[in-house]
């Protein structure tokens, strides 16, 4: 067994049987052009509603370029769209709440970093993500947001597996 390391933390949670899951977050309009600005999109998803499962990690993989400069070409004009999440107001710091950091993990180039660091060097990282292991003690309800403008995100809703919701059982898929 090996020593836990800010480099293995991935694959330590893979071997202790806690289910990760990856979304790939990229920037762009809405596509029925009813909201102006960027918007964020999940997996191709637009501004979709989440609903992770307890017990879960889940994984806000920032990496397209579309985060560090859209509506600007690639390479051109810096317009970041860091990602982080707010138990009291969809667009976080924002509007009129507060990040929500418990059990969240911002990382740059692999490496675990503060949410001011996160958005400091945003710019200069390749690797950028943030992490959120849901646990019975998650708010039921969060918001993910960018940290630079409104609007831009939805509304995460967490249940235990199997848990009846809308009709819905809370599942991995």
């Amino acid at each position: 067994y090996s020593v836990l390391t800010d480099k293995n933390i991935s694959e330590h949670i893979i071997s202790s049987g806690v289910g990760v899951v990856e979304y790939t977050v990229t920037v762009g309009v809405d596509p029925d052009g009813l909201e102006a600005g960027n918007k964020y999109f999940i997996d191709g998803i637009y501004k979709p509603t989440l609903s992770p499962v307890t017990g879960f990690t889940y994984v806000f993989n920032q990496n397209d370029q579309t985060n560090k400069f859209y509506p600007n070409a690639d390479g051109t004009i810096f317009n970041i769209h860091p990602l982080s999440l707010s138990a009291d107001d969809v667009n976080g710091e924002l509007g009129s709440g507060t990040a929500y950091l418990t059990n969240v993990i911002y990382k740059l180039d692999n490496d675990p970093v503060t949410k001011e660091k996160y958005i400091a060097d945003f710019v200069s990282s390749t690797q950028r993500s943030v992490q959120i292991t849901i646990t019975n003690a998650t708010p039921s309800t969060l918001n993910y947001y960018c940290t630079q403008h409104i609007g831009m995100g939805n509304t995460i809703t967490s249940a235990n597996p199997g848990a009846s919701g809308a009709g819905e059982a809370a599942s991995i898929s």
